[in-house]
């Protein structure tokens, strides 16, 4: 979806965490998606962090939304997807 710098991160939202924060919560248009979902994630608090396939996933939630992000490039955060925290999914 593309990226900016955010805290001193280049944090980047991909088109499928676009499509799930769509799809759980609500539409919004893409300046908007970009501007919510990198302002929660650097708000949000960090609960914990896996490797999985050589990529460090850390959860972050904020506001009952919990958000996926590749922290394997420090320097180039990406957001892979998006759960609602009720959903089972986010916590494997």
């Amino acid at each position: 979806m593309g990226g900016g710098v955010i805290g001193g991160h280049y944090m980047v939202v991909t088109r499928h965490a676009v499509k799930r924060l769509h799809e759980r919560v609500t539409w919004m248009d893409p300046t908007g998606t970009y501007l919510f979902v990198t302002s929660e994630v650097s708000d949000g608090n960090r609960l914990f962090s896996t490797i999985k396939k050589g990529q460090k996933q850390t959860r972050f939630i904020n506001n009952g939304i919990v958000y996926i992000v590749d922290e394997t490039n420090p320097q180039r955060l990406v957001v892979i997807t998006v759960y609602l925290h009720d959903e089972e999914e986010w916590k494997l």
